[in-house]
């Protein structure tokens, strides 16, 4: 029996990072399919170490190497260095490991990953719009790579609707969280922290997508109800949420693990997304909605288009006074008891059924199959 064909998912994401999409889904994947993960390890200046296998489990494998964000500067520079991850050690590892042909899942608009690459099964994860700002150079280099990749993935439908201009064979394949580990009969086991209630609770990083003024305004006018924002601050924006410190109702916890998010989760009453609203909120998929519905939680989000669609659990709001008025309702007994429905929409969202959908279209365009000889 022929073996199967493994994938390499590459991203510029160091394994051991609290777990984001790129690892919920490749776990996921790696139950029914053998995936070698790149896993960007930190080094120290001057000091290069050889490229190993770490197997995590029978079908899940880290690449551990040190191309990571400093290789990557240099490389935009000089583009033969980016060949170095490809032909450098790449194949040569997959090969000492018994792997010949594999499907290269990309998952960044980065042409450091890009070059070198054997392109004949490629597949593009398009997960985020862009973020540094270089729209010029991220859309050329997110266009060039689509057109070259046999099937594109897209958290958002905004995304979708951009790749489908460069690729026929695209598909939807949203976020999704790890409903498990958020099912209400796990989380009642767990100390929740210590703080008055209610609570409305964000989860993430208060980074440049946070409507810092949007949760002023609302925490202002619900001086009753405790405003908790869990995960760290990203330094540029510190002095744009500065003014929220100073409200007496809201509750900075700073970086937690996963354990911690999970006690503060099941300390919400009603879980918060305040997205800035436009082109680049629209074009993002939150976890943490699906992270929220698995626990059970009414969700209040600012109008962004992800967002949408799935009342009354999650009621997407346009302005302060609506945003406040959603949570009224939110924290009232009538709603707040429809948490098992919330609870479905979760187990529904799950990254196994992601990783079912992924693995279905890649079997179906046949880049799962060993190839003709």
């Amino acid at each position: 029996m022929a073996r199967p064909i493994p994938i390499v998912y590459c991203h510029f994401v160091p394994w051991k990072l609290p777990p984001s999409r790129q690892q919920y889904l490749m776990e996921s994947v790696s139950r029914h399919h053998p995936v070698y993960f790149l896993d960007m390890v930190p080094h120290r200046l001057g000091r290069l170490e050889f490229p190993r296998i770490e197997r995590l489990s029978p079908n899940l494998a880290l690449i551990q190497h040190p191309f990571n964000l400093r290789f990557r500067r240099h490389a935009n520079r000089f583009p033969v260095l980016s060949s170095l991850i490809d032909s450098g050690f790449l194949r040569r590892i997959l090969q000492r490991d018994g792997v010949g042909e594999y499907v290269y899942w990309l998952a960044a608009s980065d042409f450091v990953l890009y070059r070198g690459m054997d392109h004949r099964r490629l597949v593009f994860d398009c997960i985020d719009p862009c973020f540094t700002g270089d729209y010029e150079r991220f859309d050329f280099e997110e266009e060039t790579i689509a057109r070259r990749a046999r099937v594109v993935f897209c958290t958002a439908a905004v995304l979708l609707e951009k790749m489908q201009r460069f690729n026929a064979n695209c598909h939807l394949l949203p976020n999704a969280a790890p409903a498990e580990i958020y099912h209400p009969s796990v989380l009642q086991r767990l100390s929740p922290p210590d703080v008055r209630r209610p609570v409305v609770g964000y989860m993430g990083t208060l980074d440049w997508r946070f409507d810092a003024d949007m949760v002023m305004a609302v925490a202002r006018q619900m001086p009753e109800v405790t405003f908790v924002l869990t995960g760290r601050s990203v330094p540029d924006q510190v002095e744009r949420i500065a003014p929220l410190r100073q409200c007496p109702n809201v509750v900075f916890t700073g970086p937690v693990d996963v354990e911690q998010g999970r006690a503060w989760v099941a300390a919400f009453d009603v879980g918060l997304i305040p997205f800035l609203t436009g082109p680049m909120g629209d074009a993002i998929n939150p976890v943490k909605m699906y992270m929220y519905l698995a626990a059970g939680k009414p969700v209040v989000a600012t109008w962004i288009r992800e967002c949408r669609g799935y009342e009354p659990h999650v009621t997407a709001t346009q302005t302060p006074a609506d945003m406040v008025a959603a949570i009224r309702r939110a924290l009232q007994p009538p709603l707040s008891t429809r948490g098992d429905e919330r609870v479905c929409i979760g187990q529904q969202n799950t990254w196994d059924a992601r990783a079912d959908q992924a693995l279905a279209v890649l079997q179906q365009v046949g880049l799962l199959s060993p190839p003709r000889r």
